[in-house]
């Protein structure tokens, strides 16, 4: 409607156009509105302006208008030759005829020469999937004798809006051949193109590479490579290519090893190097170094290795050589070389603690080191004087080699660093001497680390025997504060009695049985005959638990032979074994007299003299004592030390007055106290008789038919008179009869009334028994 309005009105043409500029603002790539706009702006002769809606329907993606619009103003200002110029660029898709158009306008004015190096490049610029056209129109126009610098500079341009990469950079650097000194403004264009491919560094590099430039190559190159593994072998052959030119440029055998020793060719890497030691020159070898050596380290040749890797690091790739390093310690097993350089490397990065490691290490695997290895650490302290690591590892060699100093350089360590106690109780674990041990027992102790202590104290123990006498205290001290296992605590017992701590054998050996009573058999053999008095309480110890008392007692006398100083130790075996005759020496031994009266009247008549004497010599003011001694002298018939005895006694009691009485030396007694005192003299009696035909009586007379009989089994023919006198008439009877024991058998047909065999008994006593008629009337009666 607007354009038939525009051609049938021309006189509201000013109205219309505003129209299209209102619609434009609201609909700006409209094809047909931009063309309406471009149809008018001919119209009134306005070229520039109407080349640029031209342009702007072209970069909106309408070309065939853009065209159209372009045939308009060439049409309608023939003179105009940009709009030629124009139209035959908008021809790009077809090649051959946009050079045709774009030829004939140059031709007809060439001084549209730079409008059109800049028109074809900001058309291609916005329309660059016309860029491989525009190559080809750029070539194409090769023969038009085109400005040198421009024309290379434009068609390198489109061809990397092409993205053909190699090709734009040969048209770069023909351009800089022309023209050597617009270096810094290709290397800033060329740079544009850096974030559209990697393989842009490979145009600047070349570009370096033009200039001599050489180092620039190498960074650019790599450059490329580290953003696109994939461009590896690329750089590869660049680098070869230019050694085959080049071969006394150490960048290009420096990158092209980095390359290849980054690729993983290592083969490769020792074949170049080689190459490189023969053509550069000794002072620029040192990357060269570098790349051999880990090449060599990756084969397998370590040596070498660290040799060359040592030799030839340099800061920029000291990180790297420490990380293949490294590698190679491990893999080497800690090949000596290695170590070596590593540590050397460490130093140099200033990472003293790492360094100070594998020193030490060295000095361990290579022992003809050990000196240079103490020099270089103490340089290491003179650097670093405040490292706890380094101080401990200098430490730690020093006692190794049985310097003392070697303590006090730890204890330094440990100050400036105090997280390095584990640190240093690893490195002393193996106890390489007296004074490693020392050292390492000291710290465990001091980090609390009471049973790894006691462990290290038993190896030193072992280890050097000759100063048990100064670990012994340490086993003690940690032994009771540690719950041990039974082995252990026998162990640490072994040598505490090896270093003649009897005392502490026997408390630990005590801890132990109340522990493991099971233990006691085997306690009790390896004691064995020791008489010491600590271990022979262990032994009475050991054999109760046994289960054997008499062995017990038999060794509680001897501890109290040997021992009698030391008799309150004994008290609780000698209690548990419960000996009256032990307990009664012991409380003497002991002076606790009241307790000693109560168990020596409990031993028998016999032993209980011999202790009342002992006891009275000790105590002559116990009068109970001399009571039991004068009734004991009564008995045994001194009569006359029975009375001394018994007049020096102060106090009252009822066996005195008997006892005097009896003596003819006191008043009479109650028959009650006479008859108590009479039934103890006869049992006491009973037990000082020694016949036993005689003992045997007395207890018949005291009624005691049960002990009689006892005797009487040994002595038979006691028989009859215990069963007569218990009333057993009948079996009386038959045993006297049996016996021959007349006397018993006339009282006993007496009692059952057999007049006749006792009168017959009677007659023939002495003669033998009565004739058979006789013994038929006597039968008769005892059947009866």
């Amino acid at each position: 409607l607007l354009r038939r309005a525009w051609r049938n009105f021309p006189q509201y043409e000013g109205e219309i156009r505003e129209k299209v500029n209102s619609f434009l603002k609201k609909f700006p790539e409209e094809p047909e509105l931009l063309f309406l706009q471009g149809e008018i702006l001919v119209k009134k002769g306005e070229k520039k302006e109407s080349v640029e809606v031209a342009e702007k329907l072209l970069f909106s993606g309408h070309t065939e208008k853009a065209r159209r619009l372009a045939e308009l103003i060439k049409e309608n200002f023939p003179d105009f030759h940009q709009g030629k110029l124009l139209y035959g660029i908008l021809w790009m898709e077809e090649p051959e005829k946009a050079q045709e158009l774009i030829r004939e306008a140059l031709r007809e004015n060439p001084k549209l020469i730079p409008l059109f190096f800049r028109e074809m490049d900001y058309v291609l610029r916005k329309k660059q999937e016309w860029a491989p056209h525009g190559v080809k129109v750029y070539e194409a126009l090769e023969d038009l004798n085109l400005p040198p610098f421009a024309y290379n500079f434009a068609l390198a341009e489109a061809y990397c809006l092409a993205k053909n990469w190699e090709r734009a950079s040969l048209y770069y650097i023909k351009g800089l051949k022309r023209e050597r000194d617009r270096k810094d403004f290709i290397l800033k264009q060329v740079s544009k193109y850096l974030e559209e491919s990697p393989e842009v560094h490979f145009i600047l590099a070349d570009i370096y590479l033009f200039f001599g430039e050489y180092p620039s190559v190498k960074r650019e190159v790599l450059s490329a490579v580290s953003k696109d593994e994939n461009l590896r072998q690329r750089a590869i052959t660049y680098f070869t290519g230019i050694i085959k030119r080049k071969e006394d440029v150490k960048e290009f055998y420096e990158a092209v090893l980095e390359l290849l020793s980054d690729g993983g060719y290592y083969e490769e890497v020792i074949e170049y190097g080689r190459k490189a030691l023969e053509h550069v020159p000794e002072e620029e070898r040192k990357r060269i170094y570098f790349y051999l050596g880990v090449a060599y380290g990756k084969t397998g040749n370590y040596r070498s290795s660290a040799e060359l890797i040592e030799k030839g690091v340099e800061e920029e790739v000291l990180d790297k050589g420490i990380e293949y390093l490294e590698e190679f310690y491990t893999a080497s097993g800690k090949e000596p070389s290695v170590v070596q350089a590593l540590s050397h490397l460490h130093r140099m990065r200033k990472n003293y603690e790492r360094c100070a490691e594998l020193l030490y290490e060295l000095a361990h695997i290579k022992p003809e080191m050990r000196q240079d290895v103490k020099k270089e650490m103490e340089e290491l302290v003179d650097e670093s004087p405040v490292n706890g690591t380094v101080r401990l590892y200098r430490g730690v060699l020093m006692l190794e080699d049985g310097e003392g100093e070697g303590e006090e350089e730890i204890k330094k360590g440990l100050k400036f660093s105090p997280e390095l106690g584990d640190s240093a109780i690893s490195l002393l674990k193996d106890i390489r001497n007296l004074l490693c041990g020392r050292v390492l027992l000291e710290l465990l102790k001091k980090k609390g680390k009471d049973e790894d202590a006691l462990e290290v104290t038993l190896q030193l123990a072992e280890k050097f025997p000759e100063h048990l006498s100064e670990f012994t205290p340490v086993l003690k001290e940690l032994g009771e504060k540690l719950e041990l296992p039974p082995e252990k605590l026998m162990k640490i017992c072994e040598l505490f009695r090896k270093d003649g701590k009897n005392e502490w054998t026997a408390e630990f050996l005590e801890k132990l049985l109340e522990k493991e009573p099971g233990y006691a058999e085997r306690i009790y053999s390896w004691l064995d005959e020791d008489e010491d008095k600590s271990i022979m309480l262990v032994r009475i110890h050991s054999v109760l638990l046994l289960g054997r008392k008499e062995e017990a007692l038999k060794l509680s006398w001897r501890f109290l032979e040997l021992h009698p100083q030391d008799a309150e130790k004994l008290r609780p075996w000698a209690e548990e074994i419960g000996d009256s005759l032990l307990l009664s020496a012991l409380y003497l031994e002991l002076g606790e007299y009241t307790r000693a009266i109560e168990t020596i009247k409990a031993l028998p008549l016999k032993e209980r003299k011999e202790y009342l004497e002992k006891l009275l010599e000790k105590d002559p003011g116990m009068e109970e004592g001399r009571l039991e001694l004068s009734y004991i002298l009564f008995l045994e018939g001194e009569k006359e030390k029975a009375k001394e005895n018994l007049r020096v006694l102060k106090e009252d009691s009822e066996l005195k007055r008997v006892l005097l009485w009896s003596l003819g030396a006191g008043e009479r007694p109650s028959l009650e106290e006479i008859e108590r005192v009479r039934k103890k003299i006869l049992e006491d009696k009973i037990e000082l008789e020694e016949e036993p035909e005689r003992r045997f009586f007395m207890l018949i007379k005291k009624g005691d038919y049960a002990r009689a009989e006892e005797i009487a089994k040994e002595k038979k023919r006691l028989l009859p008179c215990l069963y007569e006198r218990k009333g057993e008439l009948l079996p009386a009877f038959y045993l006297s009869l049996a016996c021959g024991d007349e006397d018993t058998l006339l009282r006993v047909t007496g009692k059952m009334g057999l007049s006749a065999f006792a009168l017959a008994l009677s007659i023939n006593k002495g003669k033998g028994f009565p004739p058979p008629a006789a013994q038929k009337i006597i039968w008769k009666e005892v059947r009866e």
